[in-house]
């Protein structure tokens, strides 16, 4: 029994010792997530009153990528006061809501922050600039155009005169057939789906639609 104290004699405070820095370690990785998701990074796109379309896709992709989507999309209503769950409730909602509020032009902001809640304000926003018009699928058909090579300017034109105007799977298609066409009658290989994707990033900006 006395060898056994010997040869540890300080071994409860050490046990002790141990137990505070577990919990030190403990409280400053909940100090560090929180501390985290509330200064998130902005988000990388400001509304300003033109641009809803793509503003609205890359807000519904960051908050997807914070699994809070349910804060706009009302699969995470608010829970009664009283349970027990309302307390991360109303934190969460107010991080995802700043989000927002963070993604707006100054100006803009006095109009949406009074709303309490976070689906309230992306409601506002969406009825105040959403014009019911797919706007951001004609977007990625312009960008998809814009990318293509000048050999294939008449497909492009033709698309873009196309009534109603294609989304982007049929500017595609069309397109694709354009090149196999031309590379039948010029004896040469036709781009693949993946040629022709890589053609597509932006050189200067979007082509202008036909009236």
């Amino acid at each position: 029994m006395g060898e056994d104290d010997s040869s540890n004699p300080h071994g409860d405070d050490d046990l002790e010792l141990e137990s505070d820095d577990d919990l030190d370690s403990e409280s400053d990785k909940d100090s560090e997530t929180c501390t985290y998701e509330a200064s998130a990074a902005q988000i990388g796109i400001k509304l300003d009153g033109t641009n809803y379309a793509l503003w609205s896709q890359v807000v519904q992709l960051y908050i997807s990528g914070k699994d809070k989507l349910g804060y706009i999309n009302d699969d995470l209503p608010q829970p009664p006061s009283t349970a027990p769950t309302f307390p991360r409730w109303r934190t969460e909602n107010s991080i995802v809501k700043g989000w927002l509020i963070n993604s707006l032009e100054q100006s803009l902001i006095g109009n949406f922050i009074r709303f309490p809640m976070t689906k309230a304000v992306w409601d506002a926003i969406a009825t105040t600039y959403y014009d019911g018009t797919n706007t951001s699928q004609e977007d990625r058909v312009y960008i998809f155009l814009d990318g293509l090579d000048d050999r294939l300017d008449k497909a492009r034109s033709d698309v873009l005169h196309m009534t109603p105007f294609p989304n982007v799977d049929q500017a595609y298609a069309y397109v694709h057939r354009e090149d196999v066409r031309q590379a039948v009658m010029m004896g040469s290989s036709a781009l693949t789906g993946a040629g022709l994707a890589a053609k597509s990033a932006p050189r200067s900006g979007p082509p202008t639609r036909a009236g």
